[in-house]
């Protein structure tokens, strides 16, 4: 508590002004970073309206490395924080990359046929390890280099639904782009 109200430089009473405890406080700050986040990549896929998933969807992980790198903060509270404070800030969390998921889901209805068939399980456990990922690139101090992950993670998103091809050709399309 004396961190969180000197970093505000705040006195306790002004701080159960604004939240009800250490919980709440990261509660909102956690929301703060998931809306800061979010919003910088719906603007950006925004500007890429008429675009297809596999470039929205280079887009926003080109924008959420960016975001890591630039409010790494932010980024641990998201990504490491969050996990240690109990049932509300899990459930969260879990919707947090729930929502990922459904949106990679997405990429189920352009698949390209093949003979294998995509695991049920293949959005949660492909929003799970990069958020692990950022989890670990953020707990080693090296978020500056998260946006170096673009390549190889959009990549690994995008093979399973496009094949191997496509998914580089994809990849290559929004790294020639400019960044946000």
């Amino acid at each position: 508590m004396e961190h969180l109200t000197a970093a505000a430089e705040i006195g306790v009473g002004s701080f159960y002004s604004l939240c009800s405890g250490k919980e709440d406080c990261l509660l909102a700050l956690y929301d703060d970073a998931v809306s800061e986040a979010r919003s910088a990549i719906a603007s950006a896929v925004g500007e890429r309206a008429e675009s297809s998933w596999p470039e929205q969807t280079c887009v926003g992980l080109r924008v959420l490395l960016d975001w890591v790198a630039e409010q790494p903060l932010q980024a641990r509270i998201v990504f490491i924080e969050i996990q240690t404070a109990g049932g509300e800030a899990l459930r969260r969390y879990t919707a947090t990359l729930d929502s990922a998921a459904e949106f990679l889901a997405l990429g189920r209805k352009i698949a390209q046929p093949s003979s294998r068939r995509l695991p049920e399980s293949l959005e949660q456990t492909t929003v799970s390890g990069i958020a692990w990922l950022l989890h670990r690139y953020l707990s080693l101090g090296k978020a500056a280099s998260a946006p170096e992950l673009f390549e190889d993670l959009a990549e690994l998103v995008l093979e399973p639904y496009l094949g191997e091809d496509q998914a580089r050709e994809a990849v290559s399309q929004v790294l020639l782009a400019p960044p946000r």
